[in-house]
């Protein structure tokens, strides 16, 4: 199964990568919406991790992709 987190904060990034990959999943990190959505074209993944609140592109607009 393949995760991809995206939120804007460092520290959460690296904890929820870090507690996913320990579960044996494929991580994909992202640190705004516009890079999500490169990852999610290019990489298809099963999750998605969303931070609501982000600048520019925020989760909401993610989602409705």
């Amino acid at each position: 199964m393949e995760v991809l987190i995206v939120d804007d904060e460092p520290d959460s990034l690296l904890s929820l990568e870090y507690m996913i990959k320990k579960e044996g999943y494929w991580v994909f990190i992202a640190h705004n919406g516009a890079e999500a959505f490169s990852i999610i074209r290019q990489e298809l993944p099963d999750l998605l991790l969303l931070d609501v609140m982000m600048p520019q592109v925020d989760g909401y607009e993610v989602c409705s992709l």
